[in-house]
């Protein structure tokens, strides 16, 4: 093998490692931790469930304990609807247990829906801490079957 070949080679090598180390030119999306706190007129909402879905298809949620929450995953940098629902249901005791209890939530119905909530939280690169503060008038509950997608 010739010495321009070798160096042709080496060349080559050294570029191709250059090429995977750089992920293929491919950049990170930018995303954000997102935790806070929720409350009613003021007063921390016990437990119920919060819900972040973007346009572009992006989702979480997470568990609302205490009027604080934290979601387990980093978000997308961007806008989101947000939802803030009861806890879910529970078995109630009683005879066969069959027994469905709803669950107790003075969350206005309005408010669990994402899309139809009302409430929207731009998600920035880095830590997020969000307080959203519900109004116990809330938006109209509208009809679930038109929220659903």
């Amino acid at each position: 093998m010739t010495l321009i070949c070798k160096v042709r080679l080496l060349s080559a090598i050294v570029l191709l490692g250059a090429f995977v180390l750089t992920g293929c030119g491919s950049a990170e999306i930018p995303s954000g931790t997102v935790s806070g706190s929720v409350t009613l007129e003021g007063q921390p909402v016990e437990s119920g469930e919060i819900s972040f879905v973007s346009s572009a298809g992006a989702a979480a949620s997470g568990p609302i304990t205490n009027g604080q929450f934290t979601l387990e995953n980093p978000l997308p940098a961007g806008t989101y609807s947000v939802g803030v629902a009861p806890a879910a249901l529970t078995e109630a005791p009683g005879e066969g247990g069959d027994a469905i209890a709803a669950p107790t939530s003075s969350v206005p119905a309005g408010y669990h829906m994402p899309g139809t909530s009302g409430l929207s939280q731009d998600i920035q690169e880095g830590p997020n801490t969000i307080t959203i503060d519900l109004k116990k008038a809330g938006p109209p509950a509208g009809d679930l079957l038109e929220a659903a997608p």
